[in-house]
Order: C-alpha cells, then structure tokens, then sequence
C-alpha cells in the first residue's frame, strides 16, 4: 500500500509540473501596434491596405514566462506572391540597466519578397534575454499585454489580392539554458484593395454602360 500511495504522489507531482508547464504562455504573434501602452493584444490580425499605400510595417511581440538567455530565432513567410515584398527586420536590443542590453547582438536575417528567414537575437555576456524578471526594466515591456516587442517587419505593397502571413521557429532555434524551448505562433493576413476613387470610377462606368445599353435596345 506504502509503495502504491508512493508512486501515486509521483504521479501527482509529474502531473502538476507538466500543466504548469503547459500554463506559461510562450508566443511569438504579429501585431499592428508598435509601442508599449498602444493597446498590443494576442491575436491574428487582418491588415487592410489600398494599393497606394506603397508600404507597410507590423511587429513581433513575444510572451513568455521562460528567460531566454541564448538565442531567439524567427521566420516570417508569406504564402501568396504578388500582394506584398518583404523588405527587411528590425530586431530591437532595448538597454535593460547600466550596461546591460535586453541581447548580446541581433540580426535582420536573409529577406526575400515571400520571406524573412531566421532574423534573431542571442544574450551571451552582458545581457539578459527575454526576462520576465527584467520586464519593469525593459522599456519594450508592455505590462498590461505581459508581452515583449520583438521586432518589426517591413514590406511594399506591390499587387492587389491576399496574402496569410506565418510565423516559425527560425533556424538558429529558441534557446533557454542550452534547451530549446516549445513557443506557439502567430499568424496574420494582409489585403490590398484598389482606391476608393478607382472602385467608384469603374462603379459609375459600369452603371454608364449599362444605362447606355439598355437605351440602345429600346432604340432597336
């Protein structure tokens, strides 16, 4: 009976480590806010853009209950061509306290139009990673969101049409104390829509065409 009870507290323990694990929240998602305080939220958001807008930004932020302390790597992937041209990333590395920065040294990554691959951070020596202890600290730290900001990508608007945006673990991995540490990602979607002034031109051209035709056939 001793060993039965024994191995069921075990068990127990086992059990309860795992959903506090499963419990801390560790994503990586898009946002269109790009300060603290600017009312950053988790969720996948859709970007309208007309065609003149010529370019656009949005922003990586990250929760995480775990410190990552070796390195952060992420991939963003767009997966319809001809909507959008990635045009680099912009990996932020806030002062945390004296002479201390949130990495060691960061990386725009490889950008292509479709893609930014492995654009990331490492915190090797006189820095402190993502630090949920450090956060008052970290002046990208938003307190309301429990949310880091990242990084920002930018993009030209080159077609209409839409395109879904992805985001991955990039290839020099997320690292916490020489383990990789399992994140959930976010996704986002960007639509570009013609002007406003095009869409009621060829609006009224149609109606002017369709009123000239009918006249015609009672012409006939």
């Amino acid at each position: 009976m001793y060993t039965i009870n024994k191995m069921t507290r075990r068990l127990a323990l086992i059990i309860a480590l795992c959903m506090g694990v499963a419990s801390q929240a560790q994503t990586a998602f898009y946002s269109g806010v790009s300060t603290v305080g600017g009312g950053v939220v988790n969720s996948n958001p859709s970007v309208l853009h007309n065609l003149s807008d010529g370019s656009g930004s949005l922003y990586i932020w990250v929760t995480d209950q775990e410190r990552v302390n070796q390195s952060f790597a992420l991939n963003s992937i767009s997966d319809t061509s001809g909507v959008i041209a990635f045009t680099g990333a912009t990996v932020y590395n806030p002062n945390i306290i004296g002479p201390v920065n949130r990495w060691t040294g960061v990386s725009s990554g490889g950008t292509s139009a479709n893609s930014v691959m492995n654009f990331n951070a490492v915190a090797v020596t006189n820095a402190t990673g993502i630090d949920p202890a450090n956060g008052v600290l970290d002046d990208l730290y938003d307190t309301i969101s429990d949310a880091f900001l990242f990084a920002r990508l930018d993009y030209n608007i080159i077609g209409l049409g839409t395109t879904n945006l992805s985001l991955s673990e990039g290839s020099t991995l997320i690292v916490d104390g020489g383990a990789q540490v399992p994140f959930s990602f976010g996704s986002a979607q960007i639509t570009v829509v013609p002007e406003p002034n095009t869409i009621l031109f060829v609006s009224t051209a149609a109606v002017l065409w369709g009123t000239s035709r009918r006249r015609r056939t009672s012409v006939h």
